[in-house]
């Protein structure tokens, strides 16, 4: 699909420039459920997410990236405290019930020590 990494690159930026970011402080709190109360998420970055396994949060590859899963809010551009971006499905559109949704992260939260 893409010839080369300055493709991604410049695809990545329009799509940014389009439809922007999230940061990630936002994300965790807004879509994931997690109280900043529970953690400092200042310092989350995308490899923290994927060691918490939060449920709900699916990565997506810049590569599957499409112009209509943004415009529609089913996948967000996140922003992390390195200033790295990475794509994910929206939580919230991928579980209906937000309450359950929450109450299962602040669980795995607790349950691997509470380090972010």
């Amino acid at each position: 699909m893409y010839n080369d990494k300055s493709d991604l690159r410049k695809k990545l930026k329009k799509y940014v420039s389009l439809y922007g970011t999230v940061k990630m402080i936002d994300f965790l709190m807004k879509y994931v459920g997690i109280d900043s109360q529970l953690k400092n998420l200042e310092n989350a970055t995308h490899k923290d997410v994927r060691v918490f396994h939060f449920n709900d949060v699916v990565a997506v590859p810049f590569e599957t990236l499409d112009n209509d899963d943004l415009a529609l809010g089913n996948i967000l551009l996140v922003v992390d405290c390195k200033h790295h971006i990475g794509a994910y499905k929206n939580p919230v559109r991928m579980q209906k019930n937000a309450k359950n949704r929450i109450l299962n992260n602040k669980k795995i939260i607790k349950k691997g020590g509470g380090i972010l």
